[in-house]
């Protein structure tokens, strides 16, 4: 039953599991869908952070770099870095096992990033910034504050 009331109406089945799981009928908790949905949460908060650093990384190449639209948005570019930065570090802080994955995919969110700008503006490949000095409060690219 657990399993097809997963399929139709994940609220109450979310409901059903946690009244299983307080009065201990270990019977009818649905380990598979438990199992699912706990491998998810971790996904979403990873792809959060993910997509966050690669915002955060094409904000720092547009000041870096666009030169021709800088004047007129830099203020705005400022404050996206800003946000970013402290997205991403409200969820390290809850969850600071984020930094790890961080460290596996900051190079390939840069890369992300590089694609995505060279779109738009002339910039260099090579990384400028791991993601650690990134969300560093109160950085910014050098040479423009």
């Amino acid at each position: 039953m657990a399993t097809k009331l997963y399929e139709t109406d994940y609220l109450e089945w979310t409901r059903f599991q946690i009244e299983a799981l307080r009065s201990r009928k270990w019977d009818a908790i649905d380990i598979e869908g438990l199992i699912e949905e706990l491998e998810e949460l971790g996904k979403s908060d990873r792809d959060a952070v993910e997509s966050l650093l690669t915002r955060l990384y094409e904000h720092i190449f547009k000041i870096v770099y666009w030169e021709s639209e800088r004047e007129r948005n830099l203020n705005h570019w400022q404050f996206e870095i800003i946000s970013f930065r402290n997205q991403i570090n409200k969820k390290l802080k809850k969850q600071p096992s984020l930094k790890r994955y961080l460290d596996e995919i900051d190079a390939e969110c840069w890369s992300d990033a590089f694609k995505t700008a060279r779109q738009k503006f002339d910039c260099l490949p090579s990384q400028l910034v791991t993601w650690e000095i990134a969300v560093t409060e109160g950085w910014f690219p050098p040479d423009f504050f």
